[in-house]
């Protein structure tokens, strides 16, 4: 099928991001309950591994990170803030691989100090404590002590998460992360507000009121990166049919769909493959999908999309690996 094989990849990679998952959470909670037992460089080595993942097959890990509600609040949510920033930063000429790793570990850890509260938070009905107030707005700070503890020296990633705008160099990192905090929060399900599509997020971002002019270009350029329809995105095609975005290509090409349900919607067995250029298969619009936790998301990036798959659409539960 013309247009799959670019967005194609090993069937097994798209679970990469829940075994990173995995691994974040566990050293989220080592980091609260036995921060002598880690060392900035396992911090590195996950960072690392999340770069890797995301250079190698970027609309598989974006397209995941859209898709997986599953996953623990305060943990997908550093995990979208790093795969943004590091969007970002590969535009950025003057960006080296050590100004690159130092951005994404402050993305993952930037809200480290949160972490015993955060899920709480994204729960809660009610307004928030004093004491959560207070909490919240000392969290650099605590997350900059409790990384010196481990040994973290990188001024760049510590100044980076201070928001230290005495540092020229570290207030560019900084308004990355402001930027791809507001959109990851955008597209994530928060207490009773649903996320919001692809499409009413990458426009919300840009229409924000009288942010500082870096902010704007950061932003501009990373709805740009990811597109009106970024991977993952839920659309409604001009026939009825409900798909899934699965590729985002170079600017002015096509961007490849999966359908996921029929005219009537009602959802398919298997996932099948829409050329949008063609009149029906047009994109009319985003939606939101309340159960795309349950997708099989093996099934949209898998490198033999041209063979009928027998693995269902849906699963009753999502896979979870770990080390």
């Amino acid at each position: 099928v013309t247009g799959v094989q670019t967005c194609a990849l090993p069937i097994s990679t798209t679970q990469e991001v829940t075994t990173l998952a995995y691994q974040i959470e566990r050293l989220f909670n080592q980091l609260m309950i036995s921060p002598n037992t880690l060392t900035a460089e396992k911090i590195q080595s996950v960072t690392q591994s999340l770069i890797e993942q995301t250079r190698a097959h970027p609309n598989a890990i974006i397209g995941t990170v859209h898709l997986r509600t599953d996953i623990k609040y305060s943990v997908i949510r550093a995990i979208q803030n790093t795969i943004f920033a590091l969007l970002v930063s590969d535009q950025m000429e003057w960006f080296d691989e050590a100004r690159t790793l130092s951005l994404c570990c402050a993305a993952l850890t930037e809200h480290i100090s949160l972490y015993p509260i955060r899920d709480q938070l994204n729960h809660q009905q009610e307004g928030l404590s004093p004491w959560q107030c207070k909490i919240i707005k000392s969290y650099p700070q605590k997350a900059i002590r409790i990384l010196i503890s481990i040994g973290v020296n990188d001024q760049r990633w510590l100044h980076t998460i201070g928001g230290d705008s005495s540092k020229e160099e570290a207030s560019c990192e900084t308004s990355i992360l402001t930027v791809v905090n507001r959109y990851g929060a955008m597209i994530s399900e928060r207490g009773k507000r649903k996320p919001m599509g692809g499409q009413e997020a990458t426009q919300t971002l840009l229409s924000e009121p009288s942010p500082p002019p870096l902010e704007v270009k950061i932003g501009a350029m990373l709805v740009n990166i990811l597109g009106i329809y970024p991977p993952g995105t839920a659309v409604q095609l001009h026939n009825g049919e409900t798909a899934i975005v699965t590729c985002k290509k170079t600017i002015g090409e096509p961007t490849a769909v999966m359908s996921v349900c029929d005219v009537n919607g009602k959802q398919l067995k298997t996932p099948i493959f829409r050329d949008i250029r063609q009149p029906d298969y047009h994109i009319e619009h985003s939606i939101t999908l309340d159960w795309t936790r349950h997708l099989n998301i093996d099934l949209f990036w898998n490198s033999s999309m041209e063979s009928p798959s027998n693995e269902a659409l849906f699963q009753l539960s999502p896979r979870v690996t770990g080390n």
